[in-house]
């Protein structure tokens, strides 16, 4: 999640590709997107015109010239020495060679594996974004206001492509009709969809209940593996649920509780996983959303010992925030 990437990633993470896209000018840049997985990290490659590129590991950017040779990218760093991808023909990176420097003058060596996406992966881009840069993010809810999905990107050349993945961080390849909100880390400001309308058109009001103002915003149909909106269909929303539209927002978590209902015996060798079977973890949220986290979304951390043993509670938001609650188990000699 936007963890190292938006909202820690899990044991493998995927990212999927859109290649030689264009931005559908005939005089603006032509840009090509090309996108893997490799040891759980997501990895972007963005060239511009054939001449430039920015790749994105994780949370972490390389940017520099491009050169191609078939199907082999040689990148070279603003500062650091030449690395290799190669790509295939649906936008997917098979390889990386070499080492990888950023532009904070961090270095990575290139993994010996990646992984393309696969077909029925989704993705969205946003093209025409003006006043924003940097790294972005884009959360998926359903119609009842769950989050299922999000996606993390870097605007280049005034768009950005998400790979989405679930709430487990695996590839989402769900259809249907989704609310769509942007959070852009460098300025600190949100979006929402509502495909141009105003909040007076929609009828949103800071007035209204969450649900009431959640329930006016238009959804976004994903039902291809590709799919492209104008950043002229959002609107700026109050990342702190101060004012419509950001009322509507279920942004961040402010606590969680942890209860434990559990009546079977536990031991001291007892898998501290086991317990989530009867544990109920909540995620209370500025907007008053309140949400149950499942079993991946939160880690347990403790020692069962004969007696009362006390387990700590740990959940990341997909903001990078971390709480923690406990609750008490009795342990029995095994």
């Amino acid at each position: 999640m936007k963890k190292n990437i938006f909202f820690g990633l899990s044991v493998i993470v995927f990212v999927l590709a859109l290649l030689a896209c264009d931005n559908g000018s005939t005089s603006g840049p032509r840009i090509q997107r090309f996108e893997g997985s490799a040891n759980g990290v997501m990895y972007q490659l963005t060239i511009t015109d054939g001449s430039s590129f920015e790749l994105l590991v994780g949370s972490d950017l390389s940017s520099g010239t491009a050169t191609r040779n078939g199907d082999t990218w040689t990148l070279t760093p603003k500062a650091g020495d030449s690395f290799t991808i190669t790509v295939n023909a649906t936008g997917g990176i098979t390889s990386l060679s070499g080492e990888i420097t950023f532009d904070d003058g961090t270095t990575a060596d290139a993994p010996s594996t990646v992984e393309p996406p696969p077909a029925n992966a989704r993705r969205i881009t946003i093209t025409g974004i003006t006043g924003q840069t940097g790294t972005v993010w884009i959360d998926l809810h359903s119609a009842s206001g769950d989050w299922v999905g999000w996606g993390e990107g870097v605007v280049s050349n005034s768009s950005v492509t998400f790979i989405l993945l679930d709430t487990d961080d695996n590839h989402f390849a769900a259809s249907g009709n989704y609310a769509l909100f942007l959070w852009f880390d460098t300025s600190g400001e949100g979006f929402v969809y509502t495909n141009g309308q105003t909040e007076s058109q929609l009828g949103i009001s800071d007035g209204l209940e969450w649900e009431e103002n959640f329930a006016k915003l238009p959804r976004f149909n994903i039902s291809s593996a590709a799919s492209a909106i104008a950043f002229n269909r959002f609107i700026k929303s109050d990342l702190t649920g101060g004012g419509a539209p950001g009322a509507v927002v279920p942004d961040f978590v402010t606590h969680i509780s942890a209860e434990y209902n559990g009546t079977g015996e536990i031991f001291p060798n007892t898998p501290l996983d086991d317990l989530k079977q009867h544990l109920i973890v909540t995620a209370f949220h500025t907007s008053g959303w309140q949400r149950t986290l499942h079993e991946g979304q939160y880690t347990l951390e403790g020692t069962l010992s004969v007696g009362i043993s006390t387990i700590t509670v740990t959940h990341e938001d997909w903001w990078g925030g971390i709480f923690t609650d406990t609750f008490n188990v009795t342990v029995s000699d095994g």
